[in-house]
């Protein structure tokens, strides 16, 4: 297993991707009848798929990744500050915007919070400590296969929230995943940058609570119907992400990721653009990304005809 995941890293990290989706969704369809607290199906879900993801990450030899950092868990919230002014500045809007102001029983605000905590770390043990990893260790020996293995991390990060699209309005579920993308390649650089898969994985969750707190505390609205409501006017908010990618590996901080002098970001564009192996695996790579999404989405389909 070690030697596959080494020499065809994105295709072991797909895998991956589609083990824990199939996992996810099983569990989620065995405990469909738990409808109360709200979210305590998706933490059991989210704690089975916990447990599969540090299981996999034993067994492909990475368990590294929880003991080994380039930055202490503090000194990491720093560098990725920027994920926490958003997050609370989304959280003050949308409480401001809110029609309920009374919050849940405490009972279920608990299991929101687990909920949310949950998903956060798996998710990040899955798409940064295990995807991530992979593709970095067989692409990123300079700043032309960093840059590629953010890419890559982010668009499969972002195609697999095609899985939202039979509960929520497929126009909403697009606008998700192109946002999922651009902050899938942040989180990806960051992971980068910090090494340390405790940082990502803690403001990933507080990401997510922000941002479904309304849903979880206050009892206004769900998931599918805040996905449902994204209007293309919310593409807007991937552009300080993407400026943020680019300041977490500007060419000074990529030169001390990979202990060597770096290519500016216009050289690693056109090396991107221009080398023919660099074409050869985009090429592969949009069908890797099709592949994902066909089997995000077939697995939701399998799900729904499974509830009817």
């Amino acid at each position: 297993m070690i030697n596959f995941r080494k020499k065809f890293p994105i295709i072991t990290g797909i895998l991956c991707i589609v083990v824990f989706l199939t996992v996810q969704s099983s569990v989620m369809i065995l405990t469909r009848k738990i409808t109360h607290p709200p979210y305590l199906s998706m933490l059991i879900s989210e704690i089975v798929c916990l447990l599969v993801g540090i299981a996999l990450t034993f067994a492909f030899g990475m368990s590294d990744i929880f003991r080994q950092s380039r930055e202490d868990f503090f000194r990491g919230l720093v560098t990725g500050g920027f994920f926490i002014f958003v997050s609370v500045s989304s959280l003050v809007l949308a409480i401001s915007i809110s029609d309920s102001k009374s919050p849940l029983p405490s009972l279920e605000i608990a299991v929101f919070v687990l909920a949310m905590t949950a998903v956060g770390f798996t998710e990040e043990i899955f798409f940064r400590g295990l995807l991530s990893q992979m593709i970095f260790e067989k692409y990123g020996e300079d700043s032309c296969g960093v840059w590629f293995s953010v890419i890559v991390s982010g668009m499969i990060f972002g195609a697999v929230h095609f899985v939202n699209a039979l509960s929520a309005d497929i126009g909403g579920v697009v606008i998700q995943a192109i946002c999922a993308t651009v902050v899938g390649m942040c989180l990806t650089a960051l992971y980068y940058r910090t090494g340390n898969i405790y940082v990502v994985s803690a403001l990933h969750a507080f990401m997510n609570f922000c941002a479904l707190f309304t849903s979880g505390v206050l009892g206004d609205g769900s998931i599918a119907s805040t996905i449902s409501a994204y209007r293309p006017i919310h593409l807007l908010s991937a552009i300080p992400y993407i400026a943020v990618t680019l300041v977490l590996l500007r060419k000074l901080k990529m030169a001390t990721l990979l202990h060597k002098p770096s290519d500016n970001i216009i050289t690693v564009i056109g090396k991107l653009s221009s080398s023919e192996k660099s074409k050869s695996r985009l090429k592969w790579l949009l069908v890797c990304i099709a592949l994902t999404a066909i089997a995000a989405y077939s697995i939701a389909v399998i799900k729904a005809a499974i509830k009817i």
